[in-house]
C-alpha cells in the first residue's frame, strides 16, 4: 500500500474518499464485511467514507486503498467535507472536488506503464485460426486470405476546376 488515494487542498479541509465498483456503481462500505459493495444511500454516508490524512502539515492529503477490496477497476470520488459539519460526513452539504480510476489487482494498484504484450503468443494464435479458417473452407469453393487486397479502380478519376 502507498497512499494510492490522494488529492491537494488546504490542509484545514477534512476530506473522504468513496470508492465505486466500476462494473455495478456500488459503493464501498468500509464498515460492513471486507469487499462489501452496497447500493447508495444518503443515510449510509458514514459507512462509506474512507477518510483522508493531512500529511505534514501540507496542502496533500491520502490513504491507502482498502486491502480487503478484490481486484478490479475502482472510481474514487474524492469529497469535502462541509465546513459546518466536519464531525461527520454529510451527503446533502459535502462536495465532490475530485475523481479517477484505480486499477487494483487484489493487492496494489496496477501501473499501467509495466503492461508487456506477448506478440509472438498472439501471432501464433492468429496463424492457429487462419489455419483453422482454411480447414473449414477447404472443399467449399471459398478462398481466404487473411489480409483482403483492396484492388485499384478500374477508371481514372480526374478532377476539375472550377
Amino acid at each position: 500500500m502507498a497512499n494510492e488515494i490522494y488529492h491537494s487542498a488546504d490542509e484545514a479541509r477534512v476530506l473522504y474518499a468513496l470508492i465505486w465498483r466500476k462494473t455495478d456503481d456500488k459503493v464501498y462500505d468500509r464498515v460492513a464485511a471486507a469487499n462489501t459493495f452496497d447500493t447508495y444511500t444518503d443515510a449510509d454516508i458514514a459507512t462509506y467514507n474512507v477518510e483522508l490524512a493531512n500529511q505534514a502539515d501540507s496542502d496533500y492529503h491520502s490513504v491507502d486503498f482498502p486491502t480487503g477490496i478484490a481486484e478490479g477497476v475502482y472510481r474514487i470520488q474524492i469529497m469535502q467535507q462541509d465546513s459546518d459539519t466536519t464531525d461527520t460526513p454529510h451527503a446533502d452539504n459535502d462536495v465532490a472536488i475530485g475523481q479517477g480510476e484505480i486499477y487494483w489487482d487484489g493487492a496494489a494498484e496496477i501501473d499501467l506503464s509495466t503492461i508487456t504484450v506477448d506478440t509472438g503468443s498472439i501471432e501464433a494464435k492468429i496463424d492457429t485460426m487462419d489455419a483453422l479458417i482454411d480447414q473449414l473452407v477447404e472443399g467449399q469453393g471459398i478462398t481466404h486470405d487473411v489480409y483482403p487486397v483492396v484492388e485499384e479502380p478500374e477508371e481514372e478519376v480526374i478532377l476539375k476546376e472550377f
